[in-house]
Order: structure tokens, then C-alpha cells, then sequence
């Protein structure tokens, strides 16, 4: 607890000693914080699956990744499930915790070689649909707006 804000972690399979995602709820509102994943498990599922808002790894796009010029052991690692979501991935993660209340999705840890902020939001759009979320990436070289959860 801090204040009127309720933050827990959770643990995420990545290849880094403990390595962990967080949600923060205030009131009614709650917040999921997820990068540094291999796969999805229930517990993710389960901790995201109430968010009004979603921050979410979408690292690498699949045929990038493979086609690109990171050595093979590197490439190993990045699609294992202690690697990184890809955005086929991070778009199944979506399916599973989409719901009426989503307000905002983030989509967050995007390769700068191996994926493209508009591949990442296609393939998350794909899984939306017609939901109403505000859809954006964050980008490594700028600071991400302000967003309000209300």
C-alpha cells in the first residue's frame, strides 16, 4: 500500500532473476504493467484480466526477428518462453484479458530492429476489433503522453 494505491507484483517467466510485473489499483481503477515475458501463464491472465488499463510487451514481430541480423543464439532467447512477447503473443495476451471496462492499451518494448510500431498495432487491432480501447505504442525515443485513467 501507498496511499490510496495498491501495487502488486507477480511473477513473469523471463530469463532474468525474478523478474516481475506489477498491477496498481486506486479505488475502482486498476493498472496492469507487463514487459520482460517469455509466454503467457493463468497467473497473467488472471492478475490483467480486470485492467482499465493495459501496458503490455510487444516486442518482436515474428518473421523480423528471423529474418533480421541478431546472431542465432540471441534469436533463441528473444522468442523462448523466457524471452519476449512477440505480437502474435502479446495479441493472444489481449484476447484473453479484453473486456467492456479496457479503456487504454499500451503497447510497450518494441525492438527497434526487429518489429514496427505499426505492425505491433496491427496485431493488436486484429484481436480488438471494434473495442473501444485507445490503442498506442510507446517508443523508445520519446516520452509517451500523459494518460488519464479515469
Amino acid at each position: 500500500m501507498v496511499g490510496d494505491l495498491t501495487v502488486e507484483s507477480f511473477s513473469t517467466p523471463h530469463d532474468a532473476a525474478e523478474s516481475v510485473a506489477y498491477t496498481v489499483r486506486c479505488g475502482s481503477k486498476k493498472i496492469g504493467h507487463i514487459t520482460d515475458l517469455g509466454r503467457i501463464t493463468p497467473l497473467i491472465i488472471e492478475k490483467l484480466k480486470d485492467c482499465d488499463t493495459l501496458l503490455v510487451e510487444s516486442n518482436h514481430d515474428e518473421r523480423m526477428l528471423v529474418d533480421g541480423y541478431y546472431p542465432w543464439p540471441i534469436k533463441q532467447r528473444i522468442q523462448s518462453d523466457v524471452g519476449h512477447l512477440s505480437n502474435t503473443a502479446c495479441a493472444d495476451l489481449l484476447a484473453r484479458v479484453k473486456h467492456d471496462a479496457l479503456k487504454t492499451v499500451v503497447l510497450m518494448h518494441l525492438s527497434e530492429s526487429n518489429n514496427h510500431p505499426e505492425i505491433a498495432m496491427d496485431s493488436a487491432r486484429r484481436v480488438l476489433g471494434d473495442h473501444p480501447a485507445t490503442l498506442f505504442p510507446a517508443r523508445q525515443s520519446t516520452p509517451t503522453v500523459l494518460i488519464p485513467v479515469e
